[in-house]
């Protein structure tokens, strides 16, 4: 006989704070996530991952609002109301929604869509814009207001957010796929898989090859995401006059190679890599905006979509 389920919704806004600039002008990064699972579940040491990866980006503090405790000591606590009582943090926010979360996911991106201005949303967010029309349609406006949007799903969210593909469509067909998501959505894309493929609408669809087989474990695709919000948050501080596209493609193309590369060098042979390990020992890299993307552009006939 299956135990009775008690569901606890966990609501994980974590506020990340760039470390070398303390002062009350600095840009906020707030990483949010939303889950819903069983109690006694681990449910906040899990999504406490994203926060260890936005730390390694550079955030010098991360608050996450729960209603679990965290075993994580470098997280530390902020009540949710307080967040979502104050737009401005918001207003400079750069977010990350949907590392867990479920369906309950779909009842605070209608805010996030229309107030923050970087977004990435990675896993349940995507599922939650596949299933909803006006949050596909307040997605695909966001960058008419200067807001700009990072896709991180893997290739069944892919699908699900293209309508009539299969998983297995996307996987065969990874740059086209990329590349019209990008386009019909008005987003940065970053379809992850074995060679993750980056790209956004206007730009030339890119390779990154970097990574291994160590990276198929739960959690690392969490890391991924909040290591890219905490670069995204630092990008946006040190270019602060820079258009949000741009910044998220800078974020974006970083945070795939650096996040490929710390599992290479932490496992070089495919050995069995804890998410948490990839999450504590990221690679930070260096930011110039001028250096070129660490990955190899595609045939420009896949420009456009």
């Amino acid at each position: 006989m299956l135990k009775q389920r008690i569901l606890t919704a966990i609501v994980l806004l974590a506020l990340l704070i760039p470390a070398l600039w303390m002062d009350a002008q600095a840009p906020f990064a707030l990483l949010s996530l939303l889950m819903i699972g069983a109690a006694g579940w681990e449910w906040a040491r899990l999504n406490a991952l994203p926060g260890l990866a936005a730390l390694q980006g550079g955030a010098g503090r991360v608050h996450l609002t729960s209603l679990a405790e965290t075993a994580v000591k470098e997280l530390m606590t902020r009540p949710l109301e307080h967040l979502l009582k104050n737009p401005r943090l918001l207003h400079h926010a750069t977010v990350v929604a949907g590392c867990g979360g479920g369906e309950d996911i779909q009842q605070v991106l209608p805010v996030l869509l229309e107030t923050a201005p970087r977004l990435i949303l990675d896993a349940d967010a995507l599922n939650a814009v596949a299933r909803d029309d006006s949050l596909r349609h307040a997605l695909k406006e966001r960058h008419q207001h200067d807001m700009a949007t990072i896709l991180t799903p893997h290739p069944l969210e892919a699908a699900r957010l293209l309508g009539h593909w299969e998983a297995h469509e996307v996987q065969a067909n990874r740059i086209e796929a990329a590349t019209h998501l990008a386009h019909a959505l008005n987003c940065v894309v970053v379809l992850k898989g074995s060679g993750s493929i980056v790209t956004t609408p206007g730009h030339l669809a890119m390779l990154h090859p970097v990574g291994n087989v160590s990276l198929a474990t739960p959690g690392s695709g969490d890391v991924l995401a909040g290591f890219m919000g905490g670069l995204w948050s630092q990008l946006a501080h040190l270019e602060p006059q820079a258009a949000h596209v741009d910044s998220a493609r800078q974020a974006a193309h970083t945070a795939v190679h650096w996040h490929g590369l710390s599992a290479e060098r932490l496992s070089p042979r495919g050995e069995v890599l804890r998410a948490e390990t990839l999450a504590r020992q990221l690679i930070l890299p260096p930011f110039d905006l001028d250096e070129p993307f660490p990955a190899q552009p595609l045939r420009r006939e896949h420009v456009g979509p």
